[in-house]
């Protein structure tokens, strides 16, 4: 059940499973800023433009361009989530994390206290874990248009787990051209992280519950290229999937001529869908613990998220994901 608060909460909070949040902090609601953005770089790169227009605290001196870090402070307090037993997780590269062989030397704190590490598209953790002297039970990240997939499971001791996955078109291929691997046979990044959890955590697949919080639709993803090398370089296997329509000329095939003037439609949210589908039947995870209802594309969100599409308004902006175990 999809619960939306405005007001001081300023999110979207899901309860996937009896313990474990989806949350996503709105940027502003249709009259007034909520949350505000949670990224430093929109600051640095648009300077007062974007502060004022997406920070809390306009009125604060904000030389420092920290306004994103007490943006983030103030979302975790409303949301009812302790900042210090929050990890935020940079979604800087296909790594996947764990947070029991996580190197303390590899994170930081932020200005207002929050840990963060980079470098993982996928991550997780055993709720209420202690790492370095803290306890863990929330995995933040900072989106716009990419997947956001949440998972929670038991590991082989029955404690709870979560974890999270960011989809992205640089992790996101058509079956003929996947690059990562499981149990010796080329997968999906999906298929990849999970079966790296599983593997992990010595974790039953039946226990896995899957929610897809956010995903951008393919009438708001559109893309134009000079020609088909360069469309299969950027997109691979996403034709051949099915997945990447010519809008004005949906019965083109490869090697036909090819116009730089068309508009193609990548079915960003069926190919994050498709790989999960196909991950959950091989490592063999029923069918009915995917979750997706009330999924959001932020693209269509009236600018009450962070979207490619307010770039020129507002600068390159970020919303809060969480996973958060709440009891455990």
């Amino acid at each position: 059940m999809v619960r939306e608060a405005y007001g001081e909460r300023a999110a979207v909070v899901v309860p996937f499973t009896s313990n474990v949040h989806s949350i996503i902090t709105q940027i502003r609601t249709a009259k007034e800023l909520a949350a505000g953005n949670m990224v430093r770089r929109a600051c640095l790169a648009a300077g007062e433009k974007a502060c004022t227009a997406v920070c809390q605290l306009p009125e604060r001196d904000n030389t420092d361009k920290a306004c994103a870090d007490q943006n983030l402070l103030a979302a975790l307090e409303a949301n009812y989530v302790n900042p210090r037993r929050t990890l935020m997780v940079g979604v800087t590269g296909d790594n996947v994390g764990f947070l029991d062989a996580l190197d303390p030397g590899t994170m930081t704190e932020n200005s207002v206290g929050v840990r963060e590490v980079k470098g993982y598209n996928a991550f997780f953790a055993r709720a209420g874990e202690e790492h370095a002297g803290r306890y863990i039970d929330a995995l933040g990240r900072r989106l716009a248009d990419c997947a956001d997939v949440n998972f929670a499971f038991r590991d082989q001791d029955g404690k709870h787990v979560i974890g999270f996955m960011h989809g992205t078109r640089t992790n996101l291929f058509g079956k003929d051209r996947y690059k990562f691997e499981a149990n010796g046979r080329k997968v999906s990044y999906t298929e990849h992280a999970l079966s790296e959890a599983l593997e992990h955590y010595d974790a039953d697949p039946s226990t896995v519950r899957i929610r897809l919080s956010a995903a951008i639709e393919a009438h708001h993803f559109t893309k134009k290229f000079p020609d088909e090398k360069v469309m299969e370089g950027h997109l691979p296997g996403w034709f051949d999937e099915g997945k990447l329509v010519n809008q004005h000329n949906p019965y083109w095939q490869p090697g036909q001529p090819f116009s730089a003037s068309d508009t193609w439609l990548p079915d960003y949210r069926g190919m994050v869908v498709g790989n999960i589908r196909e991950a959950m039947t091989r490592l063999a995870i029923p069918e009915h613990h995917l979750d997706m209802e009330g999924a959001i594309d932020p693209a269509a969100s009236d600018g009450v998220h962070s979207s490619h599409v307010l770039r020129d308004q507002l600068g390159d902006t970020r919303d809060l994901y969480l996973t958060v175990a709440r009891a455990y």
